[in-house]
């Protein structure tokens, strides 16, 4: 990934923004298209405070290419941020 394609490292606590970066990255963790690396620092900027270490394992998981831990990672910071969610 290229430096100037990198975020600022602000904190994402907003829940809409989380689910749909999360909405985005579903579908290539399902396919296990290596696109979904594109979306690495948005994982990260995730906050703590709303996914808990959800995110950082997401993203490790994602960085091993650990597809089938992280999609089932990603599936549970979507139940962690809305309750109710399957």
């Amino acid at each position: 990934m290229l430096e100037t394609d990198k975020k600022s490292g602000e904190e994402i606590t907003d829940t809409g923004k989380i689910c749909e970066i999360l909405d985005k990255l579903e579908p290539l963790l399902i396919n296990k298209d290596i696109e979904c690396l594109n979306l690495l620092d948005e994982v990260y900027s995730v906050s703590p405070t709303v996914a808990g270490g959800g995110a950082k394992e997401l993203g490790s998981h994602m960085e091993e290419y650990n597809f089938r831990l992280a999609l089932k990672t990603l599936k549970s910071i979507k139940k962690e941020i809305l309750p109710g969610h399957e």
